[in-house]
């Protein structure tokens, strides 16, 4: 009896001893211009080092600790070859499950899902989303609803309402890469009221929780992310609210011609790419064409395709043979001085789009969270420009 005893106490000891499995809230993405390494991104109950460890089916590839204690953790691991890997992550005595994601293909065909407008239909139906089985997911900002409701007012810090998201739906952050850019609801640390107030700002311009939350490529406020094998970069820009910047409601990052972004982004679209080149800002489109005497209006037209999340509702705008479309997870009004006056339609409906690539061609087609394809568009190369 007494060695009975003595053999299970060792036993519960044993298992006293080994991690527990409850780090839940696991999301990945990329930070650098390439897709050479993913991130993968994990919150901690307590603070602790960095452990993470990936296999290509049974074997260990690679592995990494870093011992400096944090309860948010963002780690680099090496994907060296288009594959599907199995990974877990460790802070002290708490562990994750087993989970899976897979790299970019380097050949066949590629799937970018593009969302939007996600912070005021957190409740959305992402199963028809996983049935594209995509590649990587981006989005056109407002990924949650503010800073504040999960958190505390003014604090710039306070990244809950993105540890929440995540929590929300496991099927994509633990298994998708993931790729957002800002809407002012990202920058929201107070509620709007009906006019600026006079002595604090309502939107932490430059994002600084986001920045926190999410590793992305370059500044990750603005950001570019290549894909070499399939001819394609996608650009993420800060822009939104625009006619509010200057006032204590300014939202976003400077776009005038002199400042950082503009010139950031002049200079990428004025470089030798000859691919596919699709920009992602949560700005209604029109107005950006309009900024400035149409600053942008120039290089803008030098996309693909630009695609918005600054109305609740599907729109396809074709302006000298480029595709301006605006998507939304949610379906709200359509406002009369909001929608392009050169588009084709503006429709009060929910929307992702999926961007479709191959050796040959990319398709933007506009689906509905049921599944259901609305539109389809051929996306062109730009032409190359006159010297």
């Amino acid at each position: 009896m007494k060695n009975t005893a003595l053999l299970l106490l060792v036993v519960l000891s044993g298992c006293l001893s080994k991690p527990h499995k409850n780090i839940e809230k696991i999301w990945l993405s990329y930070n650098d211009d390439t897709s050479s390494e993913i991130i993968i991104n994990w919150e901690s109950p307590e603070p602790g080092n960095s452990e993470v460890y990936l296999y290509k089916g049974e074997d260990e590839v690679y592995s990494s600790v870093d011992k400096k204690a944090s309860t948010l953790h963002h780690v680099a691991v090496p994907v060296k070859e288009s594959a599907e890997y199995r990974y877990k992550v460790r802070t002290g005595e708490y562990e994750s499950a087993f989970n899976t994601f897979r790299s970019l293909p380097e050949k066949g065909e590629l799937k970018v899902v593009v969302i939007a407008d996600w912070g005021y239909n957190d409740t959305a139906d992402f199963s028809n989303i996983y049935k594209e089985n995509p590649d990587l997911v981006v989005t056109c900002g407002d990924n949650v609803p503010d800073l504040y409701h999960f958190g505390k007012q003014g604090d710039k810090h306070c990244i809950n309402s993105y540890l929440r998201l995540v929590g929300l739906y496991p099927g994509l952050f633990k298994h998708i890469p993931f790729m957002p850019v800002m809407g002012n609801h990202d920058h929201q640390l107070y509620p709007r009221g009906p006019e600026p107030p006079a002595d604090y700002m309502v939107y932490d311009t430059l994002g600084t929780a986001f920045m926190e939350f999410f590793e992305l490529p370059g500044d990750e406020w603005k950001w570019e992310f290549k894909i070499p094998d399939f001819n394609l970069r996608l650009i993420g820009l800060d822009l939104h609210h625009i006619h509010d910047y200057g006032t204590n409601w300014q939202t976003c990052h400077a776009y005038h011609k002199n400042s950082p972004q503009y010139k950031w982004y002049t200079k990428k679209m004025s470089e030798d790419f000859n691919g596919y080149t699709v920009t992602l800002m949560n700005a209604n489109a029109p107005d950006m064409r309009n900024v400035d005497d149409a600053i942008w209006d120039e290089y803008l037209k030098r996309n693909s395709a630009v695609i918005t999340g600054s109305g609740y509702y599907a729109e396809k705008a074709i302006i000298d043979s480029v595709p301006f479309l605006n998507t939304s997870l949610v379906a709200g009004d359509v406002w009369p001085d909001a929608i392009d006056p050169r588009a084709d339609y503006s429709e009060s409906i929910s929307t992702y789009i999926l961007l479709t690539v191959n050796d040959s061609s990319v398709v933007a087609a506009f689906k509905t969270l049921d599944g259901k394809l609305y539109d389809s568009i051929v996306l062109q190369k730009p032409a190359p420009e006159e010297e």
